[in-house]
């Protein structure tokens, strides 16, 4: 199911695996999926490389955060990351 099966772009990059996006985001395999029905938004990315599950909704369709979300991802893979490495120079 996480695996890529189907390419979604030219560029070979995104692809369909089974009813999740399956790309590379911030330097790691990321599997996505979103969806919205016409008056909330959500969306699930899974880092597996991290063991890192992000979960984000909104009930505000109109003007959805699109760009305060993303920073949100993104500031969690970058701590995630941080401390992953920082918990393996312990070791």
């Amino acid at each position: 199911m996480f695996h890529p099966s189907i390419p979604m772009d030219e560029q070979g990059q995104t692809f369909y695996g089974y009813g999740w996006a399956i790309d590379e985001r911030s330097g790691m395999k990321r599997i996505n999926h979103t969806g919205s029905n016409g008056y909330s938004n959500a969306s699930f990315d899974y880092y597996p490389e991290i063991g890192l599950f992000i979960f984000t909704a909104s009930n505000e369709i109109d003007q959805y955060p699109e760009a305060l979300i993303r920073e949100f991802k993104l500031s969690v893979v970058n701590a995630t990351t941080k401390n992953k490495l920082s918990s393996n120079r312990l070791d």
